[in-house]
């Protein structure tokens, strides 16, 4: 068994290196491997590594950068293209390949998000340029994407047709590199990322409420940005989010110091539990996906 196991992971490292290796060969050619085309572009139904333009949401694109390029910000075009209730890039893909078929994407189509209008603005492609390896993964075992360096990014020119000039992007670039300011931690907080609301999901944003004496508040996400139409207005004050952890701590510090194996039995159970409802979970959307198959029409 130990034998079969190293010959095992030999193959998956040899063959993940092989997939590594071919990829890289088609963006040396100019060839586009994304599962994706870039929002703007369609894959050519004649060669799927070929980007051709999708005149519709080119003509989106180019209006972005133009209003970017105009002095408005992010934000305002948002509202803009809110306005005039254009899909974003997810619900376009849901309504053309029925991926991406979640709640918010369903029920919110056409609020853009500010980092999908940053993405935007910032892909060189729709000059016209191929640019590849941008990211990594650790190993054939961890899946978890990296940056690479920019100096290691595959850039062929000349690929597909250009949405906008090289001379427009550059511009958005620079304005994007004035307007861009490094925010200055002064507010230090030991819950970064952990809270999220109960019931949007989202993570709770932390900030001072300078009216009642600079007292820190966790606020919906949600709710900061998109207001009422997403999630109601709630917070929860820092101070009571440490009172209730430290009094948790010192519960389990006490029941440690008492009965050390008891403590440790009831953790492994209520890991045991939460794998085991994650594996209930995974088998009923399976089943549920089985029985939403099974109850769509046979077309002739």
């Amino acid at each position: 068994m130990p034998f079969k196991n190293i010959m095992n992971e030999w193959y998956a490292r040899d063959i993940s290196r092989k997939i590594k290796s071919a990829y890289r060969t088609k963006a040396l050619n100019g060839e586009f491997t994304g599962s994706h085309a870039p929002y703007g572009y369609t894959k050519d139904s004649k060669n799927r590594n070929h980007l051709i333009i999708d005149l519709r949401q080119a003509h989106i694109v180019k209006n972005i950068y133009d209003l970017y390029n105009e002095g408005r910000t992010i934000y305002e075009i948002i509202k803009y293209l809110k306005s005039r209730k254009i899909l974003t890039p997810r619900a376009e893909t849901n309504k053309t390949t029925n991926k991406y078929d979640l709640y918010f994407t369903k029920k919110y189509p056409c609020d853009w998000n500010y980092k999908t209008i940053q993405s935007i603005l910032s892909n060189e492609e729709y000059t016209g340029k191929l640019v590849c390896n941008k990211h990594t993964t650790l190993s054939y075992k961890n899946k978890k994407l990296i940056l690479n360096p920019k100096n290691d990014w595959i850039v062929i020119n000349h690929t597909h047709e250009a949405i906008i000039t090289q001379e427009i992007f550059t511009k958005a670039k620079q304005v994007m590199k004035s307007r861009y300011r490094r925010k200055a931690t002064r507010n230090k907080h030991l819950f970064m990322g952990m809270i999220r609301c109960d019931n949007c999901g989202r993570t709770l944003t932390y900030s001072i409420d300078k009216r009642r004496n600079n007292r820190g508040l966790y606020v919906c996400s949600t709710y900061r940005v998109h207001g009422l139409a997403r999630c109601t207005s709630h917070y929860i004050r820092y101070d009571k989010i440490c009172k209730y952890v430290l009094k948790e701590l010192t519960e389990l510090k006490e029941k440690a110091i008492n009965n050390k194996k008891k403590l440790l039995d009831n953790i492994y159970k209520k890991k045991h539990f939460e794998m085991n409802l994650e594996e209930l979970n995974g088998t009923k959307n399976e089943d549920m996906y089985r029985l939403t198959l099974t109850s769509k029409p046979i077309k002739n």
